[in-house]
């Protein structure tokens, strides 16, 4: 019996916290969905007042754990989702080298979870990621093989969630507040790890010529240079950037949204700038330079031994289009390492005056 035990699963994790002052957070766990393994937060309770999560719609991104200790192969037949009635060949790999790379682990995730509160009120978040799985149904074309699951050929890594939506409720059930998220999948690199060698047996049927499970109730019918395809996997290196943020006060009427550019060279993955958009048509800009930017020895220095690539150096904020104050950021070496020394700030482009 491979399914995960609770008693067990639970070993070694952390279940209560005791500060100095007196306070303690008790946390309780439970399995995660269709026996998948691991353990999820089922409630967190400080000071008396607890947080209960309901998750709702399991994901994972690989095999079920049971069905990864086998190293075999099936196939399933479906329809091509690009040409109507052509029925070709999908294929699930279900081994231990799913992804093809063990540092990529299996995660779940849930596409909607529920933060109850004991007054009554909640929080509703809802999760994505990138590719969804349902886009890995894509297939690679050949002219007599039949084709072969695109997840099966390319690796796209461990695929964070992504919060797409958190909304607040009153203790009856009132939404008194909203964000909603969106966001762009980067590509930065693909490249090729090697080949895959898929054995497939043919089975003459009324419907098609097509392939079938390589397992006893069919195989063999007959092998040749037909019957195997070799194909190139590949990896996939992205990033999600978060485009925009929008917030509903429903109390107030009022929304607001932020949207977010980033560095095209993607040396820091902080936003290069942050416009702030009210319901009444104001627009807030705040625009980022880094130490990147700069070309004297100091800054390079900063950059080339320290890596310090997500170092601001200016601010710049604009209201309207129109500029309003800028805050600019000088750096220091001590003990080895880059702090911050003064910090210095302009007003509708005044003489700047020292903050700290």
């Amino acid at each position: 019996d491979r399914n995960p035990d609770l008693y067990y699963t639970k070993f070694g994790i952390l279940t209560s916290i005791t500060y100095p002052t007196g306070g303690q957070t008790l946390f309780e766990y439970e399995n995660n969905d269709y026996d998948f393994g691991g353990l999820r937060i089922k409630s967190i309770t400080s000071n008396g007042i607890e947080r209960s999560f309901g998750y709702n719609t399991s994901r994972q991104m690989t095999d079920h754990p049971e069905e990864m200790m086998i190293y075999n192969a099936y196939h399933m037949l479906g329809e091509n989702p690009v040409v109507k009635y052509d029925l070709r060949l999908y294929e699930n790999m279900v081994c231990v080298g799913t992804p093809m790379f063990p540092l990529n682990n299996s995660h779940i995730f849930y596409t909607d979870v529920t933060e109850s509160f004991s007054n009554g009120e909640y929080i509703e978040y809802k999760y994505s990621c990138f590719p969804e799985p349902e886009q890995l149904c894509g297939m690679t074309m050949s002219a007599i093989v039949p084709q072969v699951s695109f997840a099966c050929l390319n690796d796209f890594g461990n695929m964070p969630p992504l919060l797409t939506a958190e909304s607040w409720y009153d203790a009856n059930g009132k939404c008194i507040k909203s964000n909603f998220y969106t966001y762009k999948n980067n590509k930065i690199l693909s490249f090729s790890v090697g080949v895959k060698l898929t054995p497939l047996v043919w089975y003459v049927s009324t419907i098609k010529r097509v392939a079938y499970p390589s397992m006893n109730l069919y195989a063999p019918y007959w092998i040749d240079e037909n019957t195997f395809l070799i194909d190139t996997v590949n990896v996939h290196v992205s990033a999600a950037e978060l485009v925009s943020k929008e917030t509903t006060d429903y109390i107030t009427g009022i929304t607001t949204t932020e949207s977010y550019t980033y560095d095209n060279a993607l040396r820091t993955s902080n936003p290069r700038s942050v416009t702030l958009e009210n319901s009444d048509g104001k627009k807030y800009t705040t625009e980022y330079m880094f130490a990147f930017d700069l070309d004297d020895e100091w800054h390079k220095k900063m950059i080339e031994d320290y890596n310090m690539y997500d170092a601001v150096v200016e601010t710049k904020d604009f209201c309207n289009g129109s500029f309003l104050t800028s805050k600019n950021t000088e750096y220091t070496e001590k003990n080895g390492w880059i702090y911050p020394k003064i910090i210095s700030k302009s007003i509708l482009g005044n003489t700047q005056y020292e903050k700290y």
